[in-house]
């Protein structure tokens, strides 16, 4: 009888149901590659998914990052596409793998994990810095004002910032617009002579 390990390690018989966490874990430890890189893209909508800080999601990553080394390079492709997508610490080790591999394709995607994955880490740090300024001037009015005065500072804040965005927003599609739009081919000049001049009459030649 086939039978397969539960993430819990308890074998699982073809007779028994699998959790859909299971089913999910069990499709990418499967033989057919092509049915692994389809799994691929369904963990990772489903980690996009799930609640932060749900414990499953380790379990889910910690597969993909085995599949790292995987036979067929479209497999090892889509878990560096997976870790452009996914900010878990784990997929550093799988990307260093793949940034050496053989498939020029592969060592492509790692590169472009890599440098989104970098991305993030720069506009968190600035992100946690303005957020550090934010929170000194508030807590600032706080110690003046009160309470009250911070949080009526705050709103009034979000506002200007959500109508600054949009006007910006507006300015920028308003520049861009022309540029999506189709250029005309420029207009040719008649050519001189033309290919096919007019005979001529007997009378202007004498």
């Amino acid at each position: 009888m086939d039978a397969t390990r539960s993430s819990k390690g308890r074998l699982v018989t073809a007779t028994d149901e699998l959790s859909p966490h299971d089913a999910l874990l069990a499709a990418l430890d499967v033989a057919d590659w092509s049915n692994v890189l389809s799994s691929v893209s369904r963990a990772v909508a489903w980690i996009l998914a799930a609640k932060p800080g749900d414990r499953r999601i380790d379990e889910v990553v910690s597969k993909l990052v085995t599949l790292a080394v995987h036979s067929k390079w479209e497999v090892r492709r889509a878990v560096a596409n997976a870790a452009a997508q996914i900010a878990h610490p784990a997929f550093a080790l799988a990307l260093t793998t793949l940034a050496k591999d053989d498939n020029t394709r592969v060592r492509q995607a790692a590169a472009g994990a890599a440098l989104r994955r970098r991305d993030w880490r720069n506009a968190g740090a600035f992100g946690k810095q303005h957020e550090d300024r934010i929170n000194a001037t508030l807590d600032d009015i706080e110690a003046r004002f009160g309470i009250r005065g911070r949080e009526a500072v705050k709103r009034a804040s979000e506002q200007i910032a959500d109508t600054f965005a949009r006007e910006l927003y507006h300015e920028v599609i308003k520049h861009l617009s022309p540029l999506a739009m189709p250029r005309r081919p420029p207009k040719l000049p008649h050519r001189w002579p033309p290919q096919n001049p007019p005979p001529l009459s007997a009378s202007c030649c004498g």
